[in-house]
């Protein structure tokens, strides 16, 4: 059987058999946490197929360009446990990665972190190609007969199509406008002190705990 039958037949079973099947993990540093990762995880989930969404928190920090402030796994976990999951669906996790990597980290939780019986998907945005990508070969690497295939573990492709962009942005980054939200854009933000263009990194849910997140983020 090769990967699209085989996982055809995945998800058939899924949705015939039940809903609420898939655990979705999330593999990264987020250094930190923006719109286009809370979007992510908010499709998934408030899908009826998913039944736990983890993220799986890398700990290497990450320094803004002038080295003015350093975001670290701390900073990370409390914007993300105490901002933007009470806005998101209760199934959401924060959960130490298995492997400072992300990629590695993903393998790591299938070989040796999932339960026998569970489906996993890595999560992607089909509107990211490379992201897509990498979560299809996540697949076809794991399916029964390929290389990484455990016994007892059923990993699917299972993509979202969301995708968060600037908008709103002023000065001299409103170029920025209209492209994908970036991490390190969000960091310049945070080292410039500058709440106008930090507020375009984060959730619309959250935008009234601008000043908070700020702080958390650059202390000084």
């Amino acid at each position: 059987m090769n990967f699209l039958e085989t996982y055809n037949s995945i998800m058939g079973n899924l949705i015939l058999e039940s809903r609420n099947q898939l655990v979705a993990i999330f593999p990264g540093g987020f250094k930190p946490p923006h719109k286009g990762h809370y979007e992510l995880v908010k499709a998934y989930a408030s899908d009826p197929m998913i039944s736990e969404v983890k993220i799986l928190l890398g700990p290497k920090t990450r320094k803004d360009s002038r080295n003015k402030v350093t975001i670290t796994e701390n900073m990370s976990r409390e914007i993300w446990e105490n901002y933007y999951i009470p806005t998101l669906p209760g199934n959401v996790v924060v959960d130490d990665a298995p492997d400072p990597v992300p990629v590695r980290a993903s393998y790591v939780y299938v070989q040796e972190i999932a339960p026998e019986g569970e489906f996993i998907t890595l999560m992607s945005s089909i509107k990211d190609v490379d992201d897509a990508k990498r979560s299809k070969e996540f697949a076809e690497k794991h399916a029964p007969g390929a290389k990484y295939y455990r016994e007892g573990v059923q990993v699917v492709y299972y993509p979202k199509d969301t995708v968060a962009r600037y908008e709103n942005r002023v000065g001299e980054t409103d170029s920025m406008n209209g492209k994908s939200i970036s991490a390190s854009m969000m960091r310049e933000d945070i080292a410039n002190r500058d709440l106008v263009n930090f507020v375009t990194n984060l959730p619309t849910e959250v935008h009234n705990y601008a000043d908070n997140i700020l702080n958390i983020l650059n202390p000084n």
